[in-house]
């Protein structure tokens, strides 16, 4: 496994990294950037193969980074939306799919780094680095159980490295106490290492604080009495006689055999370590936790305690011991002035806000407290030394020549060795003071704590009591739409109906109108019958003869126009025939035309091409002739020039000749002129 279990270094080397590819990438690819950033096994060079995998793995170690960014970012969006203390079902199922999103973004990465190892193992032959891979929230809640004291795995490594193994020494002495205690202390210091882990968004208070409390239980461990199983040499540096600064701790070996001490003095147990927060409600996760980590502050300084008066009753009967017991206590003091690991803490993070000044007196007092105890530490380890010194000096014996340097000497360091005593007294009894106030500030703060999970417990009884409303308010709610909706389930067809009556007294109205209508004009005909009747009937006779005649007109006349109409209608049906046989003909004809005028116009258009060809043609054969007249005219010049020369020579010749002629024929005769 790969990731959080990588060291400082190994991210510090990867920065390095990206920082030499990016600037590959803008100067360009070029032989001596490559030789930077890996450089190769042998001697030889690659063949073009392995320069293309080469290549191809600088890009890749690009695009392990960027995965790695994306899968940090979409933790950090889970992280945050787990922290909320109440959560939606819309959060919820956003929680889901960032877990289903983060999965297959990390089966992405599982392929890169699996493409990377190819790559490392057949590609080019170079010193690769190991390369990091984040993890999930489900490979952070696991692994705190996973991880040893400084936050190294037990098993695994990097890739392009050789991971370190742990072979436990329990098989000599497997299940007695002694290892059920240490098992405790050990998962008590895997998950303090976790959360310094995961503390890189935390302020550096918070930060400082849990590497103090790491050195301080890392101190009790390794100052207890032990029994090794396989114990090693012990790593001494020695101090300075001359000079009061503090002693450098040794480096911490790394060891490929894991030893486990004996059972240790009887002191608070350890707690448990934290897991990952299960409850709906951050805030008390948080409480919790800062509980626990005080509580394992408080026996770190037991045990403090009692190593401090065992060293004191250690002291007061150490005059009859003998050098392997100053040995063992000045190896002890050299494990308790130990550094915790030199990793970068990555606590857990805490609920944030602004720390109130009980918080800051306890921080200060904790420092304090601190850096007594290593002022203590360093006074031991040089009170040791000396004590060592004495002891030689006094075991060797004096002889009887001894000078009065030595005895000097030797009444100094009896000064120095009184002096330190008192020192030592002088910051035990500040320590005392210290812890007394510290106990003080730990009562002070575990009482405001507990005003804070009231008040925690008060916010959600507030919370279930607005919750409960919240759900009375919301089924009233419902009532009420539910009564809404049957009322106008019942109303729904009194529209309807409104609509039928309407129609039907508009009907009813357009009735009335029409029976109003025809009963004024049955009114009319009444009141002239009735006039009639009251006057006397007239002879109409001769009335109706001629009304008869002028009927009969009518007739004949809408004969004559029937007649007509019909003739008319036959002329208009043969010119409507004709009109459209003359339609026809003309579409057909403009048809043709057109098309005889496209051919002749594309007939025109490739003629034109053509002639435009030609013309270009006989362009280029002009300008050629051109050119080919100049050049005869130049080559016939100068044919001419060179001609006009070899007639010149020629008659030079001639002239020589005849001169020579006559000057052989006739040697007093001068020479002919020309």
């Amino acid at each position: 496994t790969m990731g959080d279990a990588e060291g400082g270094a190994e991210e510090q080397d990867y920065e390095e990294e990206d920082i030499a590819t990016g600037g590959m990438d803008e100067g360009g690819l070029e032989e001596g950037q490559e030789d930077d950033l890996f450089s190769r096994l042998g001697e030889s060079s690659d063949d073009p193969e392995q320069k293309r995998m080469y290549m191809e793995y600088l890009s890749l170690i690009k695009e392990i980074d960027c995965q790695n960014k994306i899968i940090q970012d979409i933790k950090a969006q889970v992280m945050d939306m787990c922290g909320k203390p109440c959560k939606t079902r819309n959060e919820l199922r956003e929680i889901k799919r960032l877990r289903i999103c983060m999965e297959q973004e990390n089966i992405k990465l599982h392929t890169m780094m699996n493409r990377a190892v190819q790559l490392q193992n057949f590609g080019s032959h170079r010193h690769y680095r190991e390369l990091t891979m984040t993890t999930t929230v489900d490979d952070d809640n696991i692994s705190p159980y996973c991880v040893g004291p400084c936050g190294a795995p037990l098993t695994g490594g990097g890739v392009g490295g050789s991971g370190g193994t742990a072979d436990d020494c329990s098989e000599e002495a497997g299940g007695s106490s002694c290892c059920q205690v240490e098992g405790q202390e050990d998962r008590l210091i895997k998950a303090l290492s976790k959360a310094m882990q995961k503390m890189k968004g935390a302020c550096p208070e918070d930060m400082k604080m849990m590497q103090e409390i790491a050195c301080a239980i890392m101190a009790s461990k390794g100052s207890k009495p032990k029994q090794v199983c396989s114990p090693g040499p012990c790593n001494k540096s020695p101090c300075d006689e001359s000079s009061s600064s503090i002693c450098p701790p040794p480096p911490p070996a790394r060891s490929s055999k894991r030893q486990r001490p004996c059972p240790p003095e009887p002191t608070c147990p350890p707690p448990p370590p934290c897991g990952p927060p299960s409850g709906p409600c951050g805030k008390s996760d948080s409480l919790d936790k800062l509980k626990k980590r005080i509580v394992s502050m408080q026996c770190s300084v037991k045990k403090l305690l009692n190593e401090v008066s065992r060293r004191e009753s250690a002291q007061t009967c150490g005059a009859g011991g003998g050098d392997d017991d100053d040995d063992d206590d000045y190896g002890g003091g050299a494990d308790i002035s130990r550094p915790p690991c030199p990793e970068d803490p990555d606590p857990l993070v805490i609920s944030g806000g602004k720390r109130n000044t009980k918080a800051d007196k306890y921080e200060k007092m904790k420092e304090n407290y601190t850096r007594l105890l290593t002022q203590y530490q360093r006074k031991d380890c040089q009170m040791k030394e000396l004590e060592q010194r004495m002891k030689g000096f006094v075991g060797s014996g004096p002889s009887k020549g001894a000078s009065d340097a030595d005895a000097a000497e030797l009444n100094l360091l009896r000064a120095r060795v009184n002096e330190l005593k008192e020192e030592q007294l002088e910051f035990k009894c500040i320590m005392k003071e210290q812890s007394q106030q510290l106990e003080d500030y730990r009562n002070k703060y575990m009482l405001a704590q507990q005003k804070v999970e009231e008040q925690c417990v008060s916010l959600e009884k507030l919370n279930m009591n607005n919750k409960r409303i919240e759900q009375q308010i919301n089924t009233e709610v419902k009532e009420i739409r539910s009564k809404f909706q049957e009322k106008l389930n019942e109303l729904l067809h009194f529209p309807k109906l409104l609509e039928n009556e309407q129609l039907k007294l508009a009907q009813v109205c357009k009735e009335k109108d029409d029976l109003q209508s025809k009963l004024v004009v049955v009114c009319k005909e009444l009141k002239s019958c009735k006039i009639q009747l009251e006057n006397p009937v007239a002879d109409l006779s001769p009335q109706l003869a001629q009304c008869q005649l002028d009927l009969s007109q009518a007739r004949s006349e809408i004969e004559e126009l029937l007649r007509q109409r019909d003739l008319f209608c036959e002329q208009l049906k043969t010119t409507q025939d004709d009109l459209d046989t003359l339609r026809t003909e003309s579409a057909k004809i403009i048809a043709g035309t057109k098309e005889r005028a496209e051919m002749i116009k594309a007939q025109q258009q490739d003629q034109i091409n053509r002639l435009e060809k030609e013309l270009a043609q006989c362009r280029a054969t002009a300008s050629l002739s051109v050119n080919d007249r100049e050049a005869v005219i130049r080559e016939m010049q100068g044919q001419l020039n060179t001609l006009s020369y070899s007639f010149d020579a020629a008659q030079k010749q001639i002239k020589t000749l005849r001169n020579h002629i006559a000057y052989v024929s006739n040697e007093n005769c001068f020479p002919v002129k020309c």
